[in-house]
């Protein structure tokens, strides 16, 4: 990938903070929200609990617009959830790809606590 992103916009519902390689932190706040919900059915029952299939709902029109518009900056990028990712990878031409990205590795504290990710993973590589 040989994409040089200076603006990134973060599209999940909260603060994103990304840890650099010398434990520094950059903070990214949510800066609008998309969602993907999930559609779910009960196909059976083991024991009372239910059993369901789950698909996703299609990514509303605004959504994509919203995506496109921001990446018509050559320098911009996109954080969004995995689900949100995959969603908008069938709507969006596939040369954005490389610029919406996801959360990668997680940096958790010595408690086990997430404090961030030290990494983002572009969409074109799901």
């Amino acid at each position: 990938m040989n994409v040089k992103i200076e603006k990134l916009k973060n599209l999940t519902p909260h603060t994103i903070n990304l840890v650099r390689k010398d434990g520094s932190k950059v903070e990214i706040p949510s800066s609008g929200i998309i969602r993907v919900t999930e559609v779910t059915h009960v196909i059976g029952e083991i024991d009372g609990v239910k059993i369901i299939s789950k698909h996703l709902s299609e990514i509303p029109f605004e959504a994509v617009k919203m995506v496109e518009e921001i990446l018509k900056d050559p320098e911009a990028g996109v954080i969004v959830s995995l689900i949100a990712a995959k969603a908008l990878m069938k709507e969006i031409p596939q040369k954005l790809h490389d610029r919406i990205f996801i959360v990668g590795n997680t940096v958790r504290d010595s408690e086990g606590k997430v404090i961030g990710a030290d990494a983002l993973t572009p969409a074109s590589t799901l």
